[in-house]
């Protein structure tokens, strides 16, 4: 958790509880500088990561030692992503002459000290003139990492990306998994829905279904749905209702097409899982069946 600062007598600060393992670690409360308030955080299993408005990376361990600060070239800051030994933060880059923004991302090793990538573009599709969340541009609506530590961003044309080659300096791109908006749910155009997205386990990408004009879940927290991948190869392949020999073959065609690209991105995904890391022997195996 974080608080802002109240006055002069009582700075921001940082609180973190460790309720899995309350009877054998104490909670801790680490104040900021004076002058200083936290914009984003972050948890992962290993460290603890602040965006503050100073500008600052603070990373801590879980046991509240400070382990790493340094000042994030974008500014100001965005947002913040953390899971084992990785940080990534995102910020801002100066208004353009046309009046658009982007936004950068970091990619960090903490326990090396190493940058994986360093303030490369996030690409968030081009503005769509009309129908977005906030306006006619297009927003990032978050970042997060995968059950197999691959970094995702979801935006708010209802794409959900993942980053590839992260691991190797200057090599990393992002790579459509699944376009909400093609979902067989709303081909009949009766549904009017978007999705917050939870997490992207087991090949499935978990939401909770916003109806109508929802922007934010509500409370009770809904069940959590999920859906299968699918990159955007072409249109929704559809069979004729005439039960045209040849509409079919084109629609498997293209399904096994569209299987194929999803099939090819995950093997490199765990390729790059397994060669830069101490992977496990179910990993290894999983690879070789892919």
């Amino acid at each position: 958790f974080a608080c802002p600062a109240r006055g002069a007598a009582q700075p921001a600060a940082l609180y973190y509880r460790p309720h899995e393992t309350w009877t054998t670690r104490a909670d801790w409360r680490v104040p900021l500088p004076k002058g200083e308030d936290v914009l984003a955080m972050a948890l992962s299993s290993n460290y603890i990561v602040a965006l503050t408005s100073a500008n600052y990376v603070r990373i801590y361990t879980l046991f509240g030692v400070p382990f790493h600060v340094f000042r994030q070239k974008s500014w100001p800051a965005v947002t913040c992503a953390a899971w084992r030994d990785y940080v990534l933060t995102v910020g801002n880059v100066p208004v353009a002459a046309d009046g658009r923004t982007q936004l950068l991302y970091s990619l960090h090793d903490v326990k090396r000290d190493e940058t994986c990538q360093n303030e490369d573009i996030l690409p968030l599709p081009p503005n769509s003139g009309s129908g977005d969340v906030g306006g006619a541009e297009r927003q990032l609506q978050t970042v997060f990492f995968s059950d197999q530590g691959d970094p995702c961003m979801y935006d708010s044309s209802g794409t959900l990306l993942v980053l590839m080659h992260w691991r190797t300096s200057g090599q990393a791109k992002w790579v459509p998994l699944l376009d909400t908006t093609k979902l067989e749910r709303l081909r009949d155009g009766k549904k009017e829905e978007t999705y917050w997205p939870v997490a992207v386990a087991q090949e499935k990408f978990h939401c909770i279904i916003l109806k109508g004009g929802e922007r934010y879940p509500y409370f009770p927290r809904p069940l959590l749905s999920d859906f299968d991948l699918k990159i955007p190869i072409s249109d929704d392949e559809r069979r004729d209702e005439d039960g045209d020999e040849e509409m079919n073959d084109t629609g498997e065609a293209r399904g096994l097409e569209q299987l194929f690209v999803l099939q090819s991105t995950l093997l490199s995904l765990a390729e790059d899982l397994v060669s830069n890391t101490r992977a496990s022997h179910t990993q290894k195996s999983e690879l070789a069946k892919r």
